[in-house]
């Protein structure tokens, strides 16, 4: 009842006061949609402090042994090649050290560089010495790292449960014009275990 008694007052009313309803009607619907318009485009993350993207992390300097695997069985010859990652110095003494109980080097083959005074190995006292260079000033074709330096056979004749082969680190000398460079030396340990005997006949 209460409905149509408001519609009759409204039909009742002049021409002119309807206007001004309508009007204010349509502003009040226009302010809503503006509104609404406005809340849709506005990002949730727009007052989010943007961060610089992380500094990418420096690759450091480093000698090391790229092998196979790690777990030997007596009797087994694995290639072991020494490289050097984001370096390439014109001039390297390295110096490795082994067990000569448990392993025997053989086959050292020279790597990227063009001279190369010492590459041998002492089988009594388990070391292997490596000595590589070139001149920058005539060496046209620059080495670029991944640089291999050398590669040799490492025989493995008795057992072992952790045996390293490692950089002697005081007699590592690796240096570019002169300026020595302080690299990571990573070596690695072995396991040698038993040689596997068949039992099927």
């Amino acid at each position: 009842m209460s409905l149509e008694k408001d519609l009759k007052s409204f039909n009742k009313l002049k021409s002119g006061h309807k206007t001004k309803i309508y009007l204010i009607l349509f502003l009040f619907c226009l302010v809503g949609i503006v509104f609404g318009i406005i809340i849709v485009n506005v990002k949730p993350w727009s007052n989010v402090v943007s961060l610089p993207p992380n500094p990418m992390v420096e690759k450091l300097p480093a000698v090391s042994l790229k092998y196979p695997k790690t777990v030997l069985n007596v009797g087994e010859t694995i290639k072991i090649d020494v490289v050097l990652e984001n370096v390439s110095p014109d001039a390297l003494d390295l110096v490795l050290k082994y067990n000569p109980e448990v392993f025997s080097v053989s086959n050292l083959v020279k790597g990227l560089y063009p001279i190369y005074p010492v590459l041998r190995a002492d089988e009594k006292k388990g070391q292997i010495f490596i000595s590589a260079t070139y001149d920058p000033n005539s060496f046209k074709n620059k080495l670029a790292p991944p640089l291999a330096v050398a590669s040799f056979n490492l025989f493995a004749k008795k057992t072992g449960p952790r045996e390293a082969l490692t950089f002697d680190s005081t007699k590592a000398s690796i240096a570019q014009k002169g300026v020595q460079i302080t690299t990571a030396q990573n070596g690695v340990t072995f396991n040698v275990m038993p040689l596997k005997v068949s039992t099927k006949r």
